[in-house]
């Protein structure tokens, strides 16, 4: 289905220009185009690095990697390989990003000169394809308006004919831009939980500037809310223009599952995008820039050290590095002279670290005495409440998991605020699913199917708001309880378990989805891959005990399964759970040593 084609050979231009035969495509382009002189923006990783290099610095991270043996990298690779929504999402102070964003985009930043973004040749062709009616429209995730004053400067046209930023009435304008515009900073979207369901508007005007042909250039498919809908668009072709790494096109997961749609006749160029515009346009090359202001500069000049600090551990606990997180923890105290001065924002990481440590109750606990403070808010209240909910239900605890889940409901009686209730409703929901799950016979399979149902409906539902951890949350349930092999998704919002773990970085969501589908097919081929990650959840700070008791019945000699019984004891002994809980799991891996998995299955 790919077509892999060289571009120091010019191979590409061929069967790029035969894919342009016919209609005019339209165009969706990412800040890969604006990374080049003059423009000359930071892209998306480029800031992730800076930021992981503030944030370890902050939390005096080598410290720890000095400790525990590791790579001085270790865990600043763990922040630039996440998710770049995911990580803001956990900045400080999130309502200061959108003046910060629209001073960068716009000016390049005041301070270093006032000088305006201007467009670069890469823009100019794009904008003199357009002019031409070459391409039906351009649709991009870019905030700056490189695009549109080059279309304006070919066109001496107006901007409000020419750009959709907002659900308006008219004629069809040529350029979308799905993420915002910096000349309107409450229109940009820049963090996870922004990145929701496509309005209405906006699904229509890409389906009209897509028409049946799209090429996509600049752009990595990394966005949580745009590829879903371009695989659900009505696309008969498709050309995506991608970078070369090691002689083969650098292809996201998101962007493979988007060119290998049945029915969609699909083109990969693998190449320069400069190459590739001027074969298209005739128009002249740009080069990269160097020494421009940077994103990353702007972002943290308004943060202290304490709240860079508190930026590095919340994200760590995002990432479920528990280690990590608690140090960053403990160098604020040290910082602060005492414990007891913690802000609120570092106690709520506390509690994360609590929960990724498996120390459920004092989780619990916590969080117990955090619900049933009234001077507290009440939406961070109900927080607290189904925070104790769950660490109760991981810990085995199910009654007190239900009973916290109740307070949480009756709490939550006392919101008024409409999108403050929803938005507590669906952790409500979700514990409510768990909970219901210890009563389904796995041989019904009406209760099962019901119970599915459930978990889609709600997945659907995460989607439109932007709750990415939920989508694959409810896939996880979904894959665990099913008698089926994970089949391919058949709507883009869709994702096998795990996926969407990987790409905001979440450690503890990647290895559950290896270790449910190890369980399911009890494949001797997953123990390899389930055992390289042991060392890294050891070093993160996350007890491996599971993958240790799935590992026993994977393996067939009687040595090594007494070996990795005596790792699992070792692992689940600090643990917090329900003493029943505990002593069954430890029952059921003593069983394994002597009767495991795959002789069971050999002896048949």
């Amino acid at each position: 289905m790919h077509q892999r084609l060289r571009t120091q050979s010019k191979g590409f231009e061929p069967a790029f220009l035969e894919a342009l035969q016919g209609d005019a495509p339209g165009v969706l382009c990412g800040s890969g185009l604006s990374i080049f002189c003059p423009t000359g923006l930071q892209g998306g990783h480029k800031t992730s690095v800076e930021i992981a290099n503030v944030l370890c610095k902050a939390a005096k991270i080598e410290e720890l990697c000095t400790t525990a043996g590791a790579p001085s990298d270790t865990f600043h690779k763990a922040i630039t390989s996440a998710a770049y929504e995911a990580i803001l999402q956990q900045y400080p102070k999130k309502d200061v990003l959108p003046g910060l964003f629209q001073n960068y985009f716009l000016r390049h930043g005041g301070e270093h000169g006032g000088a305006t973004v201007r467009f670069n040749p890469l823009h100019q062709a794009l904008a003199s394809l357009l002019a031409k009616d070459r391409i039906r429209g351009i649709v991009t995730t870019n905030y700056d308006t490189c695009i549109e004053d080059a279309y304006l400067f070919a066109k001496n046209d107006q901007p409000h004919s020419v750009v959709v930023t907002e659900a308006s009435p008219g004629e069809a304008r040529p350029i979308l831009k799905l993420h915002g515009c910096a000349r309107q900073p409450e229109s940009m979207i820049f963090s996870l939980d922004q990145e929701g369901e496509l309005p209405e508007w906006k699904r229509t005007y890409l389906k009209s500037i897509a028409g049946g042909h799209l090429v996509v250039m600049g752009y990595s498919g990394l966005d949580f809310e745009v590829c879903p809908e371009l695989y659900d668009l009505d696309l008969e072709r498709i050309t995506w223009i991608a970078l070369q790494e090691r002689g083969r096109p650098l292809l996201t997961a998101n962007a493979v599952k988007v060119l290998k749609k049945k029915a969609r006749k699909a083109v990969v160029i693998s190449g320069d995008i400069r190459d590739v515009l001027v074969a298209w346009s005739g128009l002249g090359r740009c080069e990269k820039a160097d020494d421009l202001p940077l994103l990353s500069d702007q972002i943290f000049a308004v943060l202290s050290e304490s709240d860079r600090r508190l930026w590095a551990a919340k994200t760590f606990v995002v990432l479920s590095i528990p280690s990590a997180a608690a140090h960053t923890v403990e160098v604020e105290k040290r910082a602060l002279g005492s414990s007891d001065v913690l802000s609120d924002e570092f106690k709520n990481v506390e509690l994360g670290i609590l929960n990724h440590s498996m120390r459920y109750f004092e989780n619990a606990d916590l969080n117990h005495v955090l619900a049933r403070d009234g001077a507290r808010e009440l939406l961070d209240r109900i927080g607290n409440a189904i925070g104790e909910s769950g660490s109760s239900s991981m810990a085995g605890a199910y009654d007190r998991s239900a009973s916290a889940l109740q307070y949480a409901r009756e709490l939550a009686n006392g919101l008024d605020d409409p999108v403050e209730r929803e938005s507590v409703e669906y952790g409500i929901e979700w514990m409510d699913i768990l909970l219901s799950k210890r009563s389904i016979v796995r041989s019904d399979r009406k209760a099962v199917g019901h119970f599915i149902e459930r978990l889609r409906a709600l997945q659907k539902r995460a989607y439109r708001v932007g709750n990415h951890h939920l989508i694959d949350l409810c896939e996880q349930e979904i894959t665990q309880i099913s008698g089926l092999r994970q089949r391919r998704p058949d709507i883009g919002m869709q994702k096998r378990s795990g996926q969407i773990f990987k790409q905001l970085g979440n450690y503890v969501g990647q290895v559950t989805a290896l270790h449910t589908q190890a369980l399911k097919t009890m494949k001797p081929s997953f123990a390899a891959q389930l055992w390289k990650r042991t060392r890294l959840m050891r070093l993160y700070g996350l007890p491996p005990w599971r993958v240790y008791q799935t590992l026993i019945e994977l393996d067939r000699e009687r040595q090594g399964r007494e070996e990795l019984f005596a790792l699992f004891l070792e692992s689940i002994t600090p643990c917090q759970f329900d003493g029943n809980y505990k002593q069954a799991m430890i029952a059921k891996a003593s069983r394994a040593v002597d009767s495991p998995h795959v002789l069971r299955e050999h002896s048949k």
